[in-house]
Protein backbone atom coordinates (compact mmCIF):
# COMPACT_ATOMS: atom_id res chain seq x y z
CA UNK A 1 0.00 0.00 0.00
CA UNK A 2 1.30 4.06 -0.86
CA UNK A 3 0.73 5.69 2.25
CA UNK A 4 1.47 8.82 0.43
CA UNK A 5 -1.14 8.29 -2.40
CA UNK A 6 -3.65 7.06 0.41
CA UNK A 7 -2.84 10.32 2.04
CA UNK A 8 -3.49 11.97 -0.39
CA UNK A 9 -6.75 10.55 -1.81
CA UNK A 10 -7.62 10.40 1.94
CA UNK A 11 -7.76 14.69 1.69
CA UNK A 12 -8.83 14.24 -1.45
CA UNK A 13 -11.92 12.66 -0.55
CA UNK A 14 -12.83 14.76 2.50
CA UNK A 15 -12.34 17.73 0.28
CA UNK A 16 -14.89 16.29 -2.68
CA UNK A 17 -17.89 15.51 0.14
CA UNK A 18 -17.30 18.82 1.70
CA UNK A 19 -20.24 20.66 -0.37
CA UNK A 20 -20.58 22.52 -3.64
CA UNK A 21 -19.41 25.68 -2.66
CA UNK A 22 -16.96 27.54 -4.42
CA UNK A 23 -14.23 27.53 -1.97
CA UNK A 24 -14.50 24.07 -1.99
CA UNK A 25 -14.81 23.12 -5.63
CA UNK A 26 -11.46 25.20 -6.02
CA UNK A 27 -9.82 23.32 -3.27
CA UNK A 28 -10.93 20.25 -4.21
CA UNK A 29 -9.68 20.50 -8.07
CA UNK A 30 -6.43 21.57 -6.41
CA UNK A 31 -5.71 18.59 -4.23
CA UNK A 32 -7.52 16.36 -6.69
CA UNK A 33 -4.34 16.76 -8.79
CA UNK A 34 -1.98 16.48 -5.83
CA UNK A 35 -3.64 13.23 -5.11
CA UNK A 36 -2.65 11.79 -8.67
CA UNK A 37 0.55 10.89 -7.78
CA UNK A 38 1.50 7.78 -8.40
CA UNK A 39 0.28 4.50 -9.91
CA UNK A 40 -1.84 2.92 -8.12
CA UNK A 41 -5.45 3.32 -8.94
CA UNK A 42 -7.78 5.36 -5.93
CA UNK A 43 -8.05 3.62 -2.48
CA UNK A 44 -11.71 3.56 -0.57
CA UNK A 45 -10.26 5.09 2.71
CA UNK A 46 -13.84 6.03 4.08
CA UNK A 47 -12.08 9.19 5.53
CA UNK A 48 -14.25 11.85 7.52
CA UNK A 49 -13.44 15.55 8.36
CA UNK A 50 -14.56 19.06 8.77
CA UNK A 51 -13.13 22.60 7.42
CA UNK A 52 -14.14 25.66 9.01
CA UNK A 53 -12.61 28.77 9.31
CA UNK A 54 -12.31 31.24 11.95
CA UNK A 55 -14.62 34.22 11.76
CA UNK A 56 -14.51 37.07 13.77
CA UNK A 57 -10.89 37.48 14.69
CA UNK A 58 -10.13 38.53 17.87
CA UNK A 59 -12.88 36.91 19.78
CA UNK A 60 -12.59 34.80 22.78
CA UNK A 61 -12.96 32.08 22.88
CA UNK A 62 -12.48 31.64 18.79
CA UNK A 63 -15.49 31.31 16.41
CA UNK A 64 -15.34 28.34 13.82
CA UNK A 65 -17.10 28.63 11.06
CA UNK A 66 -18.16 25.65 9.30
CA UNK A 67 -17.58 25.21 5.57
CA UNK A 68 -18.23 21.64 4.86
CA UNK A 69 -17.75 18.63 6.83
CA UNK A 70 -18.32 14.66 5.88
CA UNK A 71 -18.71 10.97 7.60
CA UNK A 72 -20.18 11.07 10.89
CA UNK A 73 -19.61 14.97 10.92
CA UNK A 74 -22.66 15.94 8.40
CA UNK A 75 -24.67 16.94 10.34
CA UNK A 76 -22.43 19.63 11.93
CA UNK A 77 -22.61 20.80 7.96
CA UNK A 78 -25.92 21.91 8.85
CA UNK A 79 -24.80 24.64 11.39
CA UNK A 80 -23.14 28.18 11.21
CA UNK A 81 -20.75 27.72 13.55
CA UNK A 82 -19.00 25.37 15.85
CA UNK A 83 -20.22 24.82 19.18
CA UNK A 84 -17.64 24.68 22.49
CA UNK A 85 -19.04 21.25 23.12
CA UNK A 86 -18.85 19.60 19.82
CA UNK A 87 -16.06 17.15 20.20
CA UNK A 88 -13.46 18.47 17.19
CA UNK A 89 -14.27 22.03 18.93
CA UNK A 90 -11.04 21.19 21.33
CA UNK A 91 -8.66 20.08 18.74
CA UNK A 92 -9.57 23.11 16.39
CA UNK A 93 -8.85 25.33 18.81
CA UNK A 94 -5.47 24.20 20.59
CA UNK A 95 -4.27 24.42 16.86
CA UNK A 96 -5.07 27.62 16.24
CA UNK A 97 -3.46 28.20 19.63
CA UNK A 98 -0.33 26.78 18.72
CA UNK A 99 -0.45 27.95 14.91
CA UNK A 100 0.54 24.32 13.64
CA UNK A 101 -0.94 21.32 12.49
CA UNK A 102 -1.39 18.76 15.00
CA UNK A 103 -0.85 15.15 14.57
CA UNK A 104 -1.79 12.93 16.89
CA UNK A 105 -3.54 9.92 15.11
CA UNK A 106 -6.75 9.16 15.13
CA UNK A 107 -7.46 12.98 15.16
CA UNK A 108 -5.59 14.55 12.83
CA UNK A 109 -5.64 18.64 12.37
CA UNK A 110 -4.47 20.76 9.64
CA UNK A 111 -3.52 24.34 10.54
CA UNK A 112 -3.79 26.48 7.31
CA UNK A 113 -3.17 30.00 7.65
CA UNK A 114 -3.22 31.92 4.43
CA UNK A 115 -1.77 35.16 3.39
CA UNK A 116 -5.11 36.91 3.56
CA UNK A 117 -4.51 36.49 7.81
CA UNK A 118 -7.40 33.63 7.64
CA UNK A 119 -7.00 30.95 9.53
CA UNK A 120 -8.67 27.56 8.24
CA UNK A 121 -8.61 24.22 10.44
CA UNK A 122 -9.37 20.66 8.60
CA UNK A 123 -10.09 18.57 11.16
CA UNK A 124 -9.98 14.77 9.95
CA UNK A 125 -9.47 11.38 10.91
CA UNK A 126 -7.29 8.67 8.33
CA UNK A 127 -7.42 4.75 9.00
CA UNK A 128 -3.58 4.55 9.48
CA UNK A 129 -0.51 7.06 11.41
CA UNK A 130 0.55 9.33 9.16
CA UNK A 131 4.60 8.80 7.91
CA UNK A 132 6.32 11.86 7.65
CA UNK A 133 6.31 12.06 4.17
CA UNK A 134 2.64 12.07 4.15
CA UNK A 135 2.52 15.13 6.73
CA UNK A 136 5.06 16.90 4.06
CA UNK A 137 2.36 16.22 1.38
CA UNK A 138 -0.63 17.42 3.68
CA UNK A 139 1.75 20.92 4.21
CA UNK A 140 1.88 21.23 0.21
CA UNK A 141 -1.98 20.47 0.12
CA UNK A 142 -2.71 23.06 2.63
CA UNK A 143 -0.58 25.70 0.93
CA UNK A 144 -3.22 25.25 -1.99
CA UNK A 145 -6.04 25.95 0.40
CA UNK A 146 -4.74 28.89 1.31
CA UNK A 147 -4.43 30.15 -2.13
CA UNK A 148 -7.61 28.47 -2.96
CA UNK A 149 -9.52 30.52 -0.44
CA UNK A 150 -7.67 34.09 -0.33
CA UNK A 151 -8.53 33.91 -4.44
CA UNK A 152 -12.14 33.38 -4.13
CA UNK A 153 -12.20 35.47 -1.11
CA UNK A 154 -10.78 38.52 -3.11
CA UNK A 155 -13.10 37.46 -5.93
CA UNK A 156 -16.38 37.77 -3.54
CA UNK A 157 -15.01 41.05 -2.06
CA UNK A 158 -14.83 42.34 -5.74
CA UNK A 159 -17.92 40.84 -6.70
CA UNK A 160 -19.43 42.53 -3.51
CA UNK A 161 -17.77 45.82 -4.58
CA UNK A 162 -19.93 45.75 -7.96
CA UNK A 163 -23.19 45.25 -6.06
CA UNK A 164 -22.63 47.49 -4.11
CA UNK A 165 -21.96 49.99 -6.74
CA UNK A 166 -25.07 48.89 -8.67
CA UNK A 167 -27.16 49.55 -5.70
CA UNK A 168 -25.38 53.28 -4.99
CA UNK A 169 -26.04 53.83 -9.03
CA UNK A 170 -29.92 52.55 -8.47
CA UNK A 171 -30.71 54.15 -5.31
CA UNK A 172 -29.49 57.76 -6.74
CA UNK A 173 -31.63 57.29 -9.60
CA UNK A 174 -34.98 56.85 -7.34
CA UNK A 175 -33.67 59.63 -4.70
CA UNK A 176 -36.77 61.73 -5.51
CA UNK A 177 -38.90 59.06 -5.88
CA UNK A 178 -39.72 56.25 -3.07
CA UNK A 179 -42.10 54.58 -5.30
CA UNK A 180 -39.16 53.70 -7.62
CA UNK A 181 -37.64 52.32 -5.23
CA UNK A 182 -40.42 49.30 -4.58
CA UNK A 183 -40.49 49.12 -8.31
CA UNK A 184 -36.89 48.23 -9.19
CA UNK A 185 -36.79 45.23 -6.26
CA UNK A 186 -40.29 44.12 -7.56
CA UNK A 187 -38.54 44.36 -11.02
CA UNK A 188 -34.95 42.06 -9.75
CA UNK A 189 -37.45 39.49 -8.09
CA UNK A 190 -39.62 38.96 -11.75
CA UNK A 191 -36.89 39.43 -13.89
CA UNK A 192 -34.55 36.45 -11.80
CA UNK A 193 -37.67 34.03 -11.87
CA UNK A 194 -38.62 34.58 -15.26
CA UNK A 195 -34.42 34.13 -16.33
CA UNK A 196 -34.23 30.88 -14.13
CA UNK A 197 -37.28 29.69 -15.68
CA UNK A 198 -36.50 30.07 -19.41
CA UNK A 199 -33.24 28.11 -18.58
CA UNK A 200 -35.22 25.17 -17.15
CA UNK A 201 -37.43 24.97 -20.48
CA UNK A 202 -34.12 25.08 -22.43
CA UNK A 203 -34.69 28.68 -23.65
CA UNK A 204 -31.61 30.31 -25.52
CA UNK A 205 -29.09 28.04 -24.05
CA UNK A 206 -26.14 29.81 -25.08
CA UNK A 207 -26.73 33.18 -23.67
CA UNK A 208 -28.63 31.58 -20.30
CA UNK A 209 -25.40 30.75 -18.71
CA UNK A 210 -25.16 30.28 -14.99
CA UNK A 211 -23.00 33.38 -14.73
CA UNK A 212 -26.06 35.25 -16.77
CA UNK A 213 -28.60 33.80 -14.46
CA UNK A 214 -26.26 34.77 -11.39
CA UNK A 215 -26.16 38.54 -12.95
CA UNK A 216 -28.94 39.57 -14.55
CA UNK A 217 -31.80 40.20 -11.73
CA UNK A 218 -29.68 42.38 -9.59
CA UNK A 219 -28.39 43.80 -12.91
CA UNK A 220 -32.14 44.69 -13.82
CA UNK A 221 -32.10 47.54 -11.33
CA UNK A 222 -30.35 49.61 -13.15
CA UNK A 223 -32.82 49.62 -15.89
CA UNK A 224 -34.05 53.17 -15.56
CA UNK A 225 -30.64 54.86 -14.36
CA UNK A 226 -30.91 57.46 -16.66
CA UNK A 227 -33.52 59.26 -15.20
CA UNK A 228 -31.38 60.89 -13.70
CA UNK A 229 -30.74 63.22 -16.58
CA UNK A 230 -34.69 63.87 -16.85
CA UNK A 231 -35.94 66.91 -15.77
CA UNK A 232 -38.45 67.15 -12.90
CA UNK A 233 -41.05 68.67 -14.50
CA UNK A 234 -41.00 65.52 -17.20
CA UNK A 235 -40.69 62.99 -15.00
CA UNK A 236 -43.03 63.28 -12.49
CA UNK A 237 -45.53 65.29 -14.78
CA UNK A 238 -49.21 63.26 -13.71
CA UNK A 239 -50.92 62.61 -17.14
CA UNK A 240 -49.72 61.65 -20.40
CA UNK A 241 -47.08 63.75 -21.76
CA UNK A 242 -46.66 65.98 -24.90
CA UNK A 243 -44.80 64.79 -28.39
CA UNK A 244 -41.73 67.15 -26.79
CA UNK A 245 -42.14 65.64 -23.12
CA UNK A 246 -42.06 62.35 -24.68
CA UNK A 247 -39.03 62.89 -26.41
CA UNK A 248 -37.15 64.14 -23.53
CA UNK A 249 -38.28 61.13 -21.10
CA UNK A 250 -36.87 58.86 -24.10
CA UNK A 251 -33.32 59.95 -24.01
CA UNK A 252 -33.48 58.33 -20.65
CA UNK A 253 -32.31 55.09 -22.00
CA UNK A 254 -29.83 56.01 -24.28
CA UNK A 255 -28.25 57.77 -21.57
CA UNK A 256 -28.54 55.13 -18.81
CA UNK A 257 -26.65 52.76 -21.53
CA UNK A 258 -24.01 55.25 -22.37
CA UNK A 259 -23.27 56.02 -18.16
CA UNK A 260 -23.19 52.08 -17.56
CA UNK A 261 -21.30 51.05 -20.89
CA UNK A 262 -18.70 53.53 -19.57
CA UNK A 263 -18.22 51.64 -15.79
CA UNK A 264 -18.32 48.69 -17.40
CA UNK A 265 -15.45 49.11 -19.41
CA UNK A 266 -13.64 49.00 -16.12
CA UNK A 267 -14.41 45.84 -15.12
CA UNK A 268 -13.02 42.43 -17.12
CA UNK A 269 -16.02 40.24 -18.73
CA UNK A 270 -19.72 39.97 -17.83
CA UNK A 271 -20.71 41.99 -15.09
CA UNK A 272 -24.04 43.74 -13.27
CA UNK A 273 -22.56 47.07 -14.99
CA UNK A 274 -22.34 45.23 -18.96
CA UNK A 275 -25.59 43.66 -18.08
CA UNK A 276 -27.15 46.46 -16.69
CA UNK A 277 -26.15 48.20 -19.90
CA UNK A 278 -27.33 46.33 -22.28
CA UNK A 279 -30.93 46.40 -20.29
CA UNK A 280 -30.73 50.28 -19.49
CA UNK A 281 -30.32 50.56 -23.11
CA UNK A 282 -32.41 47.74 -24.58
CA UNK A 283 -35.49 47.53 -22.61
CA UNK A 284 -37.61 49.74 -24.50
CA UNK A 285 -36.92 48.46 -27.54
CA UNK A 286 -39.01 46.40 -29.19
CA UNK A 287 -38.48 42.84 -31.19
CA UNK A 288 -40.85 44.55 -34.26
CA UNK A 289 -38.07 46.96 -34.52
CA UNK A 290 -40.56 49.57 -33.06
CA UNK A 291 -39.24 50.70 -30.47
CA UNK A 292 -36.24 53.28 -29.03
CA UNK A 293 -33.78 54.34 -28.77
CA UNK A 294 -32.35 52.76 -31.73
CA UNK A 295 -34.93 50.99 -33.51
CA UNK A 296 -33.26 47.37 -32.62
CA UNK A 297 -35.55 43.88 -33.82
CA UNK A 298 -35.55 40.95 -32.86
CA UNK A 299 -32.14 39.48 -31.37
CA UNK A 300 -30.49 42.14 -31.73
CA UNK A 301 -32.13 43.35 -28.39
CA UNK A 302 -29.90 41.65 -25.85
CA UNK A 303 -31.66 38.94 -24.01
CA UNK A 304 -31.65 40.75 -20.95
CA UNK A 305 -33.56 43.65 -22.16
CA UNK A 306 -36.00 41.46 -23.66
CA UNK A 307 -36.65 39.95 -20.52
CA UNK A 308 -36.89 43.42 -18.33
CA UNK A 309 -39.07 44.54 -21.17
CA UNK A 310 -41.75 42.07 -20.40
CA UNK A 311 -41.56 42.67 -16.72
CA UNK A 312 -41.19 47.02 -16.58
CA UNK A 313 -43.99 46.49 -18.83
CA UNK A 314 -46.19 44.00 -16.83
CA UNK A 315 -45.12 46.13 -13.55
CA UNK A 316 -46.14 49.51 -14.86
CA UNK A 317 -49.37 48.40 -15.69
CA UNK A 318 -50.30 46.43 -12.14
CA UNK A 319 -49.38 49.08 -10.24
CA UNK A 320 -50.31 52.52 -9.72
CA UNK A 321 -48.84 55.29 -11.35
CA UNK A 322 -48.55 59.35 -11.62
CA UNK A 323 -50.64 59.04 -14.84
CA UNK A 324 -52.86 56.02 -14.48
CA UNK A 325 -54.29 53.66 -11.63
CA UNK A 326 -53.28 50.21 -11.42
CA UNK A 327 -55.08 47.11 -14.19
CA UNK A 328 -56.72 44.58 -13.37
CA UNK A 329 -54.31 41.38 -13.58
CA UNK A 330 -56.21 39.58 -16.39
CA UNK A 331 -56.14 42.94 -18.59
CA UNK A 332 -52.40 43.13 -17.91
CA UNK A 333 -52.27 39.66 -19.18
CA UNK A 334 -54.42 40.07 -22.22
CA UNK A 335 -52.25 43.00 -23.30
CA UNK A 336 -48.78 41.12 -22.44
CA UNK A 337 -49.97 38.55 -24.91
CA UNK A 338 -51.57 40.54 -27.38
CA UNK A 339 -47.84 42.55 -27.75
CA UNK A 340 -45.90 38.92 -28.32
CA UNK A 341 -44.07 39.40 -32.04
CA UNK A 342 -44.87 42.74 -31.51
CA UNK A 343 -42.98 44.45 -28.72
CA UNK A 344 -42.14 41.19 -26.95
CA UNK A 345 -40.16 37.88 -27.28
CA UNK A 346 -42.50 34.70 -27.48
CA UNK A 347 -39.99 32.36 -25.18
CA UNK A 348 -40.07 35.22 -22.46
CA UNK A 349 -43.50 35.66 -22.49
CA UNK A 350 -44.50 32.07 -22.43
CA UNK A 351 -41.83 32.26 -19.25
CA UNK A 352 -43.62 34.98 -17.92
CA UNK A 353 -46.75 33.37 -17.70
CA UNK A 354 -45.70 30.42 -16.04
CA UNK A 355 -44.17 31.96 -13.72
CA UNK A 356 -47.19 34.12 -12.95
CA UNK A 357 -49.46 31.39 -12.95
CA UNK A 358 -47.96 29.88 -9.83
CA UNK A 359 -47.41 33.53 -7.82
CA UNK A 360 -51.71 34.01 -9.09
CA UNK A 361 -52.41 30.70 -9.39
CA UNK A 362 -56.76 31.94 -9.09
CA UNK A 363 -56.16 34.51 -11.53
Amino acid sequence: MNHRNAAARALSKILERLGESSINCTARESLGRVGQIGARPPLDVGTQGILCVRALPGATPPVLQVLGATGTFAELAKRDCLDQSDPVYLPMLQAINAQHSLYEHPNEVLYIPTQANHELVLYFTPPWPLAEVDKDLLEVFCSRIAAAFDNLHYHMQMARAQEATVVALADLAEYHDSDTGEHVLRVQRWTTRIARRMAERGDYPEELTPRFLELVGTASILHDVGKVATPDNVLFKPGQHDPAQQQVMRQHAAIGAAILQRAAQMVEGQSYLSIGAEIAGGHHEHVDGNGYPQGRRGKQIPLSARIVAVVDVFDALVNRRPYKEPWPLPTALAYIRERIGKQFDQKVVEAFLEVVAEEYPDA
